[in-house]
Formats: C-alpha cells, structure tokens, sequence
C-alpha cells in the first residue's frame, strides 16, 4: 500500500492494539489493517513496520482560557439613578455645594441610588470604554462636624455590616468575573487634555469635583488601589496623587513605580496635607475632602497646592 488511509468504518476493528475494546469506535484503523492506526483513547497511534506515506497525527494546542471581565448591562446602571432625596450622599453634596452642583456630579460620575441599605449610593465603576465593571454599594449618614463650612459631614455607616456590597453579588450573578478600574476614568476620554486628581475614597473624588471642576478627579478605591493595571490608563498624563494622610509613604513609593511604568505620564505626590495636618488629623487619618468642606464652597476656586 503506497499510502496508509483510515478506514471510514472505525468500528470495523474489534479491540485497539492497546487492548481496550472498540465498541465506541475510538479505534479508527488503516485500510487494510486491524491492529495499526490510531486511538483517541490512549490516544496512541500504531504504524505498521516501514509504513509508506504514514500521515502525520497533529497534537492539538493546549488552550489557555482567557479570564475575560464581565461586564453589567447598561440598564441596570439606569434603574439606579433617581431617588436623589432618598440618597444619604447627594443629599450632603446639595447642602455642602448647590443642587445644580450636585446634579452636574450625579450625571458626570453616573452616581446611583441603592435601597439595600437606607440612604446608600451606588459608584459605577466605568472603564474608558465606557463599559460597566460594576456597582459598589455604601451606606453614608449625616453627621455632625464643626470643622465642616454647613456643620455637616457624610459619614460612612459602618456597625454590623459589610464595607460595600457589589451589585453583582446583590443580583446574585455567581459567575461574575469582578475586574475593577478607577472611580471616574471613564471621564479620561471625555477630558483628554485635562490634569487628573488621583484619591482613595469615592465620596472625596466627588467633592473635590465640586471645588476644582477644573481636574478630573478619580478614586483608586482603597488605599492598594493603585495597580499597574489600573494606572496604565494614566500613560501621558499630568496627575497628581492626594493621599490620606496615614498613606502618605506609601503613595510616594508607588508614584516612583509609576513614573517608571509611565515614562510620557507627569505623576506627582501632593504633600499640602503633610504640611498642614495637626498630629490628631494625622492619627484619624484625613483626607483632602476632610480639608475641603471646612471652606465655604461658593468661596473656593484655587486649585489645591501640589508638591
């Protein structure tokens, strides 16, 4: 035989030369032969001695799944915007800043409104794709604060009861793939041009956004927000970075590390609170929006010194 072929009827051996039956067919032997060919069970494939022509078994790739991010339906995001005066949060920003302040914010940062938790906000997180990663969830309560310009701050609800809730958890999607971006880079696109603001808490971006319009002002979420894959965005940009004040150290170093992964992007660290901040501040931790609302906000236009 010139040329060994597969007999088209793979059932036409009794057993595979490995002994296995072949009731299922997975022995398909050459024309001609009953012991040689080749098995998808082993998976072995047995030529006759000095075959002619033997045809070559390819070995298949393994595959490397892809962990691909899920994304939420836009109309998930919809549901949630309204019931503003239910909303702990925009309720104080209203206060602090004007109504028409607050809605300019609510329709920039897509704010949302939760009913899991009384008073609770909603931060879509949407990358510069405009897609929707996804909804975190916090509850907030008005509070007293005499250093505040309105006597009020917006304290998170913190007693007996989770930091956030994600929206895919809430809707109970088990096989959501969670991958996070900054608060507000989907205005990154938007504002090309424009410096950015980098923060820690959501709430703070959002003021901030009321007392410099003229930044574009993102939250990293935490204080180990700053991944690389998150901050790849940043490449040829002019941001700076307002730490909490007990982060300080730790936001310099990183800003090193991104200077380095981002060698056309400006990256500073702002050290004005390091330089204002009494050593009680220090210990509780404040951050620049802390420092903000003691200024009465229809008074304040320049932009916060940066070192």
């Amino acid at each position: 035989m010139s040329k060994l072929e597969f007999d088209p009827d793979r059932r036409s051996a009794e057993f595979c030369p490995c002994g296995k039956s072949n009731h299922d067919g997975k022995f398909a032997p050459f024309l001609g032969y009953k012991d040689k060919g080749h098995c998808f069970s082993c998976p072995k494939t047995f030529f006759p001695d000095s075959p002619k022509g033997a045809p070559s078994i390819k070995k298949k790739k393994a595959v490397v799944p892809i962990d691909l991010p899920s994304f939420m339906p836009p109309e998930v995001l919809r549901q949630s915007l309204g019931k503003y005066d239910e909303n702990t949060l925009m309720v104080f920003l209203s206060k602090l800043t004007s109504p028409k302040t607050a809605v300019k914010i609510i329709n920039d940062y897509f704010i949302g409104t939760s009913r899991f938790w009384r008073g609770s906000t909603v931060f879509w997180q949407i990358n510069i794709q405009k897609k929707i990663l996804n909804g975190k969830i916090m509850q907030y309560a008005l509070c007293p604060d005499e250093s505040s310009s309105i006597g009020l701050n917006c304290c998170r609800v913190r007693a007996d009861k989770p930091k956030i809730k994600w929206v895919h958890k809430l809707m109970k999607l088990w096989d959501f793939k969670l991958s996070q971006c900054f608060f507000g880079e989907h205005l990154l696109a938007k504002f090309p041009d424009q410096k950015i603001g980098i923060l820690e808490s959501e709430k703070s971006a959002l003021i901030a956004a009321a007392y410099h319009p003229d930044i574009i002002w993102l939250a990293s979420g935490g204080a180990g927000g700053l991944s690389d894959k998150k901050t790849k965005m940043l490449e040829g940009r002019d941001v700076t970075l307002f730490p909490d004040l007990e982060k300080f150290e730790v936001w310099k170093e990183k800003a090193a590390n991104m200077r380095k992964q981002l060698p056309k992007a400006v990256i500073r660290t702002s050290d004005v609170l390091e330089r204002m901040a009494t050593e009680d501040e220090r210990e509780q931790g404040l951050d620049l929006a802390d420092f903000l609302i003691r200024n009465e906000w229809s008074k304040y236009g320049k932009a916060p010194e940066t070192g």
